[in-house]
């Protein structure tokens, strides 16, 4: 504010929302009922600078992500580990891996944050993802194609954590009105994308 920014815009977590209900897409009113500290804390800093951006007049954005994947993304992640393992061969273990999910690529998101700033309604909360789901297995066996690994993948050796979400999802109608974004990448893209990171910098 004091640097005459006019616009604030917090990247949260769909952690802020726990577990939905199966079927239930993460929307801009979906119940909040964080389940871990993470989720409460991303919760309590939405709601804070919230009211902060209400007091000193600055227009307030908050956005929920979910699964992001991409360049520069943790090692310890589901793609980049799978990603890492992969590309040397090694043996990959997984839970049952039946969750339906949401990944968008990371610059994706870089484009939905620029759409927002520029365009978006005041004090609206925006799911960022893809839309879309498909099953975690899929993912996994995509990342498996792209790599032409030789990995034997064990799912099923893992189990699933408790109160394991088993369907994440973005509702991104709101998201496409207001601003005008659309995803455009696809997973198999990103998937080159990221091999082309971990390659260019010798992660492997």
């Amino acid at each position: 504010h004091r640097s005459g920014c006019k616009t604030f815009i917090g990247t949260g977590s769909q952690a802020e929302n726990g577990v939905l209900e199966y079927g239930q897409k993460v929307s801009y009113d979906s119940p909040e009922n964080p389940i871990s500290a993470y989720g409460k804390a991303k919760l309590m800093a939405s709601k804070e600078s919230c009211r902060l951006c209400k007091e000193i007049g600055l227009r307030h954005n908050w956005c929920r992500l979910l699964s992001v994947f991409g360049p520069g993304d943790a090692s310890y992640t589901m793609v980049m580990s799978t990603l890492l393992k992969m590309l040397k061969n090694e043996d990959c273990y997984f839970t049952p891996a039946e969750q339906q999910w949401d990944y968008i690529y990371s610059g994706d998101v870089a484009k939905a944050l620029l759409a927002i700033a520029k365009n978006a309604t005041d004090g609206t909360i925006y799911p960022i993802g893809s839309g879309k789901t498909k099953l975690l297995k899929d993912y996994i066996l995509e990342i498996a194609e792209v790599t032409e690994t030789k990995s034997k993948c064990n799912f099923g050796a893992i189990d699933y954590y408790p109160d394991q979400t088993m369907y994440l999802c973005a509702d991104i109608d709101n998201l496409i009105n207001d601003t005008g974004f659309i995803p455009e990448t696809k997973f198999t893209d990103g998937i080159k994308e990221t091999i082309n990171y971990i390659k260019e910098n010798n992660l492997v």
